[in-house]
């Protein structure tokens, strides 16, 4: 035990310092001095250094950065070195100027990742179509084809090259999916009808039944002579009655019934006497028939052994327009 000093008088030593002379703690064992904190914690420590780089020229900037990773593994050699740090020092590097992963000596590499879809999102089509749409698209052929009870978000995610959630992430569901894409058509038809409508009536002399029936007929009919996705689009639309009643049946009221009843109002102007029975009856047959004549399954080939095709779009409208205004000017039973 040291003696005490002169200046030491009067002071009141603690238990420990009296037990084992000034500097030493309970912890210290007898070594003489304080314990000294693990090298790479705290203040100073390597990690802490390679933090507080500013941004480097490239070069200058590896050098220093795999430095203080050598550093960093020596310090540690007690404890095994964790991915997590190793990853946390690769991003450091990086932001001390390294461009590509950051190599150190004695270090293992992680295995290469095995081929197949590239991770994270679908590269930018080349034609420029964004990614919702190329979705849209490829998911209005696959229901086209298929129907929406047997079609898949997988199958629909093969098609597009893209992931399921990635689908997810844009329209929530195979419900959700399957709504937005056939009203993305579906309201521009009626807008195109209601706008057709909407000219004839403001004309000075009333339109004729053969005007409204055209101008009902038109919007679909071009779908028939379009893209692909119109195509696809028609044969959907013409299914759409095998799909489930609590869906086909709320799209149809919320696509196309506000223009079809004022067709039938029109209709009902145009045709004196004609009963409104009658009017909603003969539009529900005209909207039958022409999906029936568009959806591709007619059998005028087979039945006329050839004869007739409906391969014409502007032939199969004029003659439907015929049959139409015929079976709706008919007088009442």
């Amino acid at each position: 035990m040291e003696p005490r000093t002169p200046g030491d008088a009067g002071r009141r030593l603690p238990s420990h310092e009296a037990a084992h002379g000034p500097g030493r703690g309970h912890g210290d064992r007898g070594r003489g001095h304080a314990r000294p904190r693990p090298h790479g914690r705290g203040r100073g420590g390597p990690r802490d250094r390679l933090r507080a780089l500013p941004r480097q020229p490239h070069r200058a900037g590896v050098a220093r950065a795999e430095g203080l990773a050598r550093q960093h593994l020596a310090a540690r050699q007690r404890g095994p070195v964790l991915g997590l740090r190793l990853r946390r020092l690769h991003r450091a590097a990086g932001r001390a100027g390294a461009r590509g992963r950051l190599t150190v000596p004695g270090t293992a590499t992680a295995p290469p990742r095995r081929a197949g879809r590239p991770i994270g999102r679908r590269p930018a089509d080349p034609a420029g179509v964004p990614t919702e749409t190329r979705i849209l698209e490829v998911a209005e052929r696959v229901f086209a084809d298929r129907g929406y009870v047997a079609a898949s978000l997988r199958e629909i995610a093969r098609a597009a090259d893209v992931t399921q959630a990635l689908i997810l992430y844009y329209f929530g569901s195979k419900q959700r999916l399957f709504e937005t894409l056939f009203k993305r058509r579906g309201l521009e038809i009626s807008r195109q009808r209601q706008a057709l409508l909407d000219e004839l009536l403001s004309r000075p002399e009333p339109p004729t039944v053969r005007a409204l029936v055209a101008a009902y007929l038109r919007p679909q009919f071009a779908l028939r002579g379009g893209d692909e996705g119109g195509t696809a689009f028609v044969r959907l639309q013409a299914r759409l009655h095998h799909e489930p009643d609590e869906l086909a049946l709320r799209l149809r009221r919320e696509v196309y019934d506000g223009a079809t009843r004022n067709y039938i109002a029109a209709i009902g102007r145009a045709v004196p006497g004609l009963d409104p029975a009658d009017a909603h009856w003969r539009m529900m047959f005209a909207v039958g028939t022409y999906l029936y004549m568009l959806s591709g399954v007619d059998r005028l080939d087979d039945i006329s052994d050839g004869r007739f095709t409906t391969e014409d779009t502007g032939e199969v409208l004029r003659r439907l327009t015929d049959f139409l205004v015929a079976g709706i000017t008919a007088p009442g039973s």
